[in-house]
């Protein structure tokens, strides 16, 4: 059965498992990213053109049963995709306005929003109340939340100071001639438990429990008007204020420069410890190790701006609020663009293989081949001239051979020997597309004008040819797969599908009554001996000489299909055009099994 195989976008490459010894040259290497960046996720937007309320969003979270809450200045949305379901006065008659600010969740799956005009509301066991509380009165005006392990809630007000409320529901101001008549705009504590106070207008302060400190201009910020605060895994505080980003650490305030003079309106900090901002000029990121800094911005194809909040959801995905675009769903694809710029000799790639150790051999369309491992580039090294001739396919041989196939034949690597094969050696043809190793280590070369060679590598010689003459309905072969049993399945252009049984019988198949100008690009059979074609008319499952169509839900068009990959849950990757689609696995049985008429997909480009 084929190795592992894995694709790049935009262009059909084949990958093979790679066993060899090589000579091997370390090239000037760049720094390879170890995630995709800000530029290469994907962005969904959701408006009033989508069933929003308003476009004004002021914050969103996925609560843990699922469901995307939204806050708005004109009620609570609550979100799964499909269905939008809204709480405004004329469902909730609790509410003195429809402004919100801002919704959290605590431990206990209670949902606590902080509204404009009606105090804190709260959602548990499918219902909306309002907060009460004794002691002082509630203010009508809540601005930020911060809900404590223990039960306690700090509430920071529009124009009236921070509150806490104890667990048993007794509220007290914290008494300060400078905070009790400001507003806060976020609350958050550190590891070592002070709590740290956003203010609009006079700065950040932290509270130890008894003393409050202050932190203004004349301390180094950039400016007094406050807006969020975050604490990263190694208890760095980030600031964000009207007039750029800080992070302060044991007393000592620090200005990032790629943040100056951009107003930062949230922080989250993610699991992986990385720090995510939003900003009114876009979204912002900085990585786990702090050595990475990216702003996605207008100037930079990020369409959007004026975000007010951050989150991300157990699926990986961020949300992000704007103040006129409406909702943004931002999807890490998990896709990194290794190019050049990272070391790589081509970005022209054709092929990516990966051995047993995990490390990546990469054919180019100009004859070189790079090694990836652990972040890792170099250049492999070959006194065979390959140049221009394109990489098509690698395989690693019996005894550490290494065998590629370019359009000048199939150059065999054997420690510092190396030999070109040609019509010398058997092969009537040189322009080779595909190189597969069968169970019994013989090696099956596919041909754009000649056929199917096999080749023994015990006797070094040609042992079978297979064109036209010898069954097949073409010479331009384009893939070849192996089964569980043995048998060669083979891929052609306007040849059909020719099935070489392991006892030598042959028969093509067709996927219409005249395959002419019909490619099978290429073949994938799974661990069940599922045969799965890739063609320019679509994709398609072959068994029992039949051809069935996979009908997908989302066709684009003008969409080509060039090869399939399943990953680790059996799910199916196939490289397009338009960039890589996804077909899970359960998605594929149920369309199999009748209960569903189409496919559902999701693209990534």
């Amino acid at each position: 059965m084929r190795p592992k195989v894995y694709l790049m976008i935009y262009r059909s490459i084949v990958l093979i498992v790679l066993l060899f010894q090589a000579r091997i040259s370390y090239a000037q290497l760049a720094n390879i990213p170890q995630q995709a960046a800000l530029s290469q996720t994907s962005v969904y937007q959701w408006t009033g053109e989508n069933g929003l309320i308003s476009n004004n969003i002021t914050s969103a979270i996925q609560s843990s049963d699922g469901f995307i809450w939204i806050t708005t200045y004109n009620g609570i949305m609550r979100f799964d995709t499909d269905r939008i379901v809204v709480y405004d006065r004329s469902v909730l008659p609790i509410l003195a306005t429809d402004a919100f600010y801002q919704v959290y969740e605590d431990k206990h799956g209670v949902l606590w929003f902080a509204s404009q005009g009606s105090g804190v509301v709260q959602y548990a066991d499918k219902k909306f109340k309002l907060l009460e509380v004794t002691g002082e009165k509630m203010p009508k005006s809540v601005r930020s939340l911060l809900i404590e392990d223990d039960g306690s809630v700090w509430i920071g007000s529009n124009n009236e100071g921070l509150f806490r409320m104890t667990k048993e529901g007794v509220l007290k101001r914290l008494d300060h001639e400078v905070l009790n008549s400001i507003s806060i705009f976020d609350v958050v504590r550190d590891k070592k438990g002070k709590l740290w106070i956003a203010t609009d207008g006079n700065g950040l302060f932290s509270f130890n429990g008894t003393h409050l400190e202050h932190f203004g201009q004349d301390e180094g910020l950039l400016s007094n008007n406050v807006s969020t605060l975050g604490v990263s895994e190694g208890d760095t505080l980030y600031v964000g204020t009207a007039d750029g980003l800080h992070t302060l650490y044991n007393g000592k305030l620090k200005t990032l420069n790629f943040l100056k003079n951009v107003p930062i309106n949230d922080v989250y900090i993610d699991q992986e410890n990385r720090k995510w901002f939003a900003t009114e000029n876009g979204v912002a990121r900085i990585s786990a190790d702090n050595k990475l800094e990216e702003l996605s911005s207008r100037k930079k194809g990020f369409a959007y701006s004026r975000l007010n909040s951050i989150s991300r959801d157990k699926e990986g995905s961020v949300w992000i609020s704007s103040g006129r675009d409406g909702l943004l769903q931002m999807r890490e694809t998990g896709i990194l663009n290794i190019t050049e710029q990272h070391g790589l000799s081509n970005n022209r790639v054709n092929i990516v293989v990966e051995d047993a150790t995990h490390t990546f051999y990469i054919g180019t369309d100009v004859g070189s081949i790079d090694r990836y491992h652990e972040g890792e580039l170099t250049h492999i090294e070959l006194k065979t001239d390959l140049k221009e001739a394109g990489i098509r396919d690698i395989c690693g041989g019996i005894n550490g051979t290494l065998w590629i196939a370019s359009y000048r034949g199939i150059l065999r690597v054997q420690g510092n020997s190396e030999k070109l094969l040609g019509e010398k050696d058997g092969l009537t043809a040189i322009d080779m597309r595909r190189i597969l190793s069968d169970k019994n280590d013989d090696l099956w070369f596919a041909s754009r004008s000649g056929g199917i060679f096999k080749y023994s590598q015990k006797l070094n010689k040609v042992v079978k040819r297979y064109t036209k003459d010898e069954g097949l309905e073409s010479n331009y072969v384009l893939s070849l797969e192996q089964n569980s049993q043995g048998d060669i399945y083979a891929g052609t252009h306007s040849g059909g599908l020719t099935l070489i049984k392991n006892d030598g019988a042959m028969h093509t198949y067709h996927i219409t009554d005249n395959d002419a100008g019909v490619l099978i690009f290429n073949i994938h059979i799974d661990e069940d001996d599922n045969v799965w074609i890739v063609s320019n008319l679509g994709l398609y499952r072959f068994s029992m000489g039949t051809f069935t169509k996979i009908k997908l839900r989302a066709i684009n068009k003008g969409e080509t299909y060039f090869d399939w990959l399943e990953d680790h849950e059996h799910n199916a990757w196939v490289t397009t055009n338009l960039g890589v689609l996804k077909i899970e696995r359960k998605d594929l049985l149920k369309f199999f099994e009748g209960k569903d008429t189409v496919v559902h997909t999701k693209l990534y480009d």
